[in-house]
């Protein structure tokens, strides 16, 4: 099965979910999440960052934090394989 991989940066209101759910002390900068079908990014505006804003009962919401006019999605859980700390894939500055 094909997976789509995505590197995305953990919003401000979601780090403490995302600390729990990946049982760390505190959240990771970034986070991969691994999806069945893929996601969109068209309207993007350019230079948008994608961000995990939040993890909620029934999936979890990418936008950007950067730019909040980019347009919001939410992806159910039957649509996620996995969330992953993804900090380590970045390059470091």
């Amino acid at each position: 099965m094909a997976e789509n991989v995505y590197l995305l940066k953990v919003g401000k209101a979601c780090r403490e979910a995302v600390a729990r759910r990946l049982a760390l002390d505190s959240a990771p900068g970034q986070v991969r999440l691994v999806t069945a079908e893929p996601l969109s990014n068209y309207g993007y505006p350019k230079g948008a960052e994608p961000s995990l804003l939040a993890i909620l009962d029934d999936g979890v919401a990418v936008g950007s934090e950067n730019k909040p006019e980019a347009p919001h999605l939410f992806v159910p859980w039957h649509n996620v394989h996995y969330l992953a700390d993804g900090s380590l894939l970045t390059e470091k500055k």
